[in-house]
């Protein structure tokens, strides 16, 4: 028996030593997140259920996680997709598709992304939901930049190389 499951946000970052993670829901499944005893991870390539010891904050969200007890232990779980079992969701399910197509970025985490010109200029880290727009959150040359995920900036994502491949305007990396 498989278990259906529906992403609802993602982990970013470790938060201090003790194995907290910082996390983004999104707004639909945000009550759903605050009653569930167990969330999924990608760990190993597969849908992982973890316990929830303790959820707190609101921008951002931290997650503690049972058995996650140090930033080591947290590290291999940051940049990964967040789901619930369906039947911890109380979304009807045409807002369930509207949230999963608005955050489809949200797979790219891990991708490298790259410039026509430029070549390879990082890890995409995180990807951050704006109004009007998607950004691309990486380090480059040490600092962290965003990058906007624009339709008419992306040339091609080659998924099997895990690459965006874009047509970044020049000068946007030095601001």
């Amino acid at each position: 028996m498989s278990i259906e499951l529906v992403p609802i946000g993602k982990t970013n970052k470790t938060h201090g030593v003790d194995g907290t993670l910082r996390i983004t829901i999104e707004d639909a499944f945000l009550d759903d997140f605050v009653d569930a005893e167990v969330v999924f991870l990608e760990a190993g390539g597969q849908p992982t259920p973890f316990f929830v010891e303790d959820r707190w904050g609101g921008d951002p969200l931290y997650l503690k996680l049972e058995e996650v007890d140090s930033r080591e232990d947290a590290r291999p779980l940051t940049n990964k997709v967040l789901s619930l079992r369906r039947e911890d969701i109380s979304v009807p399910e045409e807002e369930q598709t509207a949230v999963k197509d608005s955050s489809g970025f949200a797979k790219w985490i891990g991708y490298t992304l790259s410039d026509e010109a430029l070549g390879d200029i990082g890890k995409i880290e995180e990807v951050i939901e704006l109004p009007q727009q998607f950004l691309a959150g990486l380090t480059y040359k040490e600092q962290e930049i965003m990058i906007p995920l624009h339709p008419d900036l992306i040339v091609k994502v080659a998924h099997k190389e895990k690459k965006v491949i874009m047509n970044l305007p020049e000068g946007l990396l030095e601001l």
